[in-house]
């Protein structure tokens, strides 16, 4: 399954006002924030390109935390229950 059809059948789980933020991929989704594409035969204005810039620096945290996990293999680990005495 490609990841804007899982991200669409997801979609319909959360919120209405829930935003999120994805990569050109996700272009045209609702609620979800892309950097700009740039227009066939044109070029992007010198905002846009600043904004495109700035924005994967929003998501670098997020993906070294996700980097982290695979490679500790937090997902495959299984932890005893705890109980209070």
């Amino acid at each position: 399954m490609s990841d804007i059809s899982l991200f669409r059948e997801k979609q319909e789980k959360s919120h209405n006002n829930q935003m999120f933020e994805g990569d050109k991929v996700y272009q045209g989704g609702k609620n979800i924030s892309t950097p700009y594409k740039k227009p066939r035969k044109g070029e992007l204005t010198s905002e846009q390109t600043a904004g495109n810039k700035e924005f994967p620096s929003k998501s670098i945290f997020v993906k070294q935390v996700i980097r982290l996990v695979k490679i500790f293999r937090v997902p495959q680990q299984t932890f005893p229950q705890f109980t209070h005495k």
